[in-house]
C-alpha cells in the first residue's frame, strides 16, 4: 500500500512538473516572439470604410508601424475607432506573423432635425453622425426631415439630446419600421407638430400619412405597405390612420387641390362667358 502510494506522489510530482515547465517554456517563447523583429506590425488591414478614410481610423487606432504585434491592446484600439462618429462598429484582429486587419462597419445617415438654422444628422440608432447647412442637405434627398424633433444638445459619435424624449422615441421606431418594411426611400418627412399625431409625408410630398397617437407602430407601417403596395405605382392623396379602420383617399392631395382649383376657375370664366352672350342677344333684341 505505502509503495503505490509513492508511487503516485511521484507520478503526480513528475506532472507538475512538466506543466510547471510546460508553463515556462510558453512565458520564455511569448517573451522572445514580443521582441523579434519578426512579430513587428509591417501593415494595417482596413476594410469596410466609405465615409471614414483610412487615415481618420489609423491615427484613431494608435497603432504604429514597426511596433510590436502582441504590444497592441486590441479591445483599446476598437474603443478608440468606435469614437468616430461615422463608425458603428469594429472588429480588430492580430494576422500573424506582421498584419492587423481592422474591419470597419459604418453608421449611415437616415434622418436630420432642425437646429439654430442647419440640420443634425442621426443615424437609424439616434447617433450623432454630423451637422449640415440647409444647402448641403437639399443634396441628400435620401434623407428624412424629422420636424417638431427639438434639440436639446449633441455630441458627435453619441445619441442626440432631444426635449422630449417620447418624440424621439416615436421618430426612431418609426425610422425602424420604415427601413423594416422597405418604405424609408418613399419618406420625405416625419411632422411631429400636427394635432392628429404623427405624420409621414412621403412620395416626394404627394401622399400625407395620418398615423395617429403612435401607438402600435408596427402593425400601422406593415399595414401602410400592404396599402401602398395595392394602390401601386407612387400614389397620392391622404393613408388616414386615426379612424377605427384606415382609409384612403385622393381628394386632399395637395395636386388635386390645385387641380380642382383651376377646375373651378375655369367653370367660373366659361360661366362668365355665357352670361356675357346671354346679356349681348338681350340688347340685340
Amino acid at each position: 500500500m505505502k509503495n503505490q502510494r509513492r508511487i503516485e506522489v511521484q507520478k503526480r510530482k513528475k506532472v507538475f512538473k512538466k506543466m510547471v515547465g510546460l508553463f515556462l517554456l510558453f512565458v520564455l517563447c511569448a517573451v522572445i516572439a514580443s521582441f523579434t523583429p519578426y512579430f513587428n506590425i509591417k501593415k494595417v488591414n482596413i476594410t469596410g470604410n466609405s465615409r471614414v478614410s483610412v487615415q481618420e481610423i489609423e491615427a484613431a487606432s494608435g497603432i504604429t508601424s514597426g511596433s510590436n504585434i502582441f504590444h497592441v491592446k486590441l479591445n483599446s484600439v476598437r474603443r478608440r475607432i468606435e469614437e468616430i462618429s461615422y463608425v458603428h462598429s469594429v472588429r480588430v484582429k492580430r494576422e500573424f506573423p506582421n498584419q492587423i486587419s481592422i474591419e470597419i462597419e459604418e453608421s449611415e445617415p437616415i434622418a436630420a432635425a432642425p437646429y439654430m438654422g442647419n440640420y443634425v444628422l442621426i443615424d437609424v440608432y439616434g447617433k450623432t453622425l454630423e451637422q449640415e447647412t440647409p444647402e448641403k442637405l437639399e443634396k441628400l434627398p435620401e434623407i428624412v426631415i424629422l420636424t417638431g424633433l427639438e434639440i436639446k444638445n449633441f455630441e458627435l459619435g453619441q445619441k442626440i439630446i432631444v426635449k422630449n424624449e417620447r418624440n424621439l422615441q416615436i421618430v426612431l421606431e418609426s425610422l425602424s419600421e420604415l427601413v423594416h418594411n422597405s418604405l424609408i426611400g418613399n419618406t420625405n418627412e416625419i411632422d411631429l407638430t400636427n394635432e392628429d399625431g404623427v405624420v409621414y409625408k412621403m412620395n416626394d410630398q404627394k401622399l400625407t400619412v395620418l398615423m395617429g397617437d403612435a401607438s402600435d407602430l408596427p402593425y400601422r407601417v406593415k399595414f401602410l405597405k400592404e396599402i401602398m403596395d395595392k394602390l401601386g405605382g407612387t400614389p397620392r392623396g391622404v393613408i388616414d390612420f386615426t379612424a377605427k379602420d384606415p382609409t384612403y383617399r385622393l381628394s386632399d392631395a395637395p395636386s388635386d387641390k390645385k387641380e380642382e382649383s383651376e377646375e373651378a376657375k375655369d367653370e367660373e370664366k366659361d360661366s362668365e362667358t355665357e352670361e356675357e352672350t346671354d346679356s349681348e342677344e338681350d340688347n340685340q333684341e
